[in-house]
């Protein structure tokens, strides 16, 4: 092999053994940079998913649960010997509006009004409104299915029979503790009115001797569970 052939050959070899490194430089610069954009891929997914997370469990929403059931805590205490539950299942929602159908009881045991010993017993239809987050206004009527008033000091004898309670309250309900399936809640409604619309056997006059007022002050605190 001549001198002149042998120096081409080195120079064949020499130029093939630097493009294999120069390629592998560019493969792995190009695995490198793909390995770095997968991660950042990753990484960006996964932390949307975190916050995502976080936002979702910091993020109370009461409405998201359709039925509740609450208790007045207010009521047996002031005016006294009054006991009252409901029951409210969700008819709607929209963002942060909602309507909800109330039903529920309402009774007195042995109250001290009008002169005398009240009793009834009631049953409660009713509409609250959610207009933003937990400030709702509730409306409602309660039949009185029996009531009787007795040992009146302005009559000589026993009032009973059946008659319409009618009533507005207004107020906000917020979110105490939240579970993964419910929620405890504080429904407090401080503003509204109520008017004693008929009663069957009605009595004209109260404890003074006045004219009855059937137009009062009406107010609650409840506790309950939304699920």
């Amino acid at each position: 092999m001549s001198i002149k052939t042998w120096h081409h050959y080195r120079l064949t070899i020499i130029v093939l053994i630097t493009s294999c490194f120069v390629s592998s430089g560019i493969s792995a610069q190009t695995a490198n940079s793909s390995l770095t954009s997968l991660n950042s891929d990753f990484y960006s997914d996964t932390s949307k998913v975190f916050i995502d997370d976080i936002s979702y469990d910091n993020e109370t929403d009461i409405f998201d649960y359709k039925n509740s059931v609450e208790g007045s805590i207010l009521l047996p205490i002031a005016p006294g010997n009054e006991i009252s539950f409901k029951y409210t299942r969700r008819l709607w929602k929209k963002e942060k509006t909602s309507g909800e159908f109330v039903t529920g009881i309402h009774f007195h045991i042995n109250s001290e009004r009008d002169g005398g010993t009240y009793d009834d017993y009631q049953i409660i239809l009713g509409y609250r409104h959610f207009f933003w987050k937990g400030l709702n206004f509730e409306g409602g009527i309660q039949p009185k299915l029996y009531y009787r008033l007795e040992n009146t000091t302005f009559s000589d004898r026993t009032h009973e029979g059946y008659g319409l309670f009618l009533y507005t309250m207004a107020g906000y309900q917020f979110e105490a503790i939240k579970k993964e399936n419910y929620s405890f809640i504080v429904n407090v409604q401080p503003v509204g009115l109520a008017y004693s619309a008929y009663h069957s056997d009605n009595w004209p006059k109260d404890a003074a001797g006045n004219e009855a007022d059937d137009l009062l002050y009406f107010g609650n605190i409840s506790i309950g569970v939304r699920f």
